[in-house]
């Protein structure tokens, strides 16, 4: 960890970054932190399938 006395600063800067694409859910979002505290989110987040299926993916790709 970077020892930066501007990390709130960055951390909102972050939080403004709104749209992106979730790995877990496999969709995109509008506003990360909505679509981190939603149900499908959250519910994704403590499934282990998907984590193996991604980390299959992940070792795929290395190999490629």
């Amino acid at each position: 960890k970077f020892n930066n006395p501007n990390e709130n600063e960055i951390n909102i800067i972050n939080e403004k970054s709104k749209k992106g694409y979730c790995a877990i859910c496999n969709k995109n979002f509008v506003n990360a932190a909505q679509h981190r505290c939603s149900q499908s989110h959250v519910s994704n987040s403590n499934n282990p399938v998907i984590f193996q299926a991604l980390d299959n993916l992940s070792k795929t790709i290395n190999f490629l």
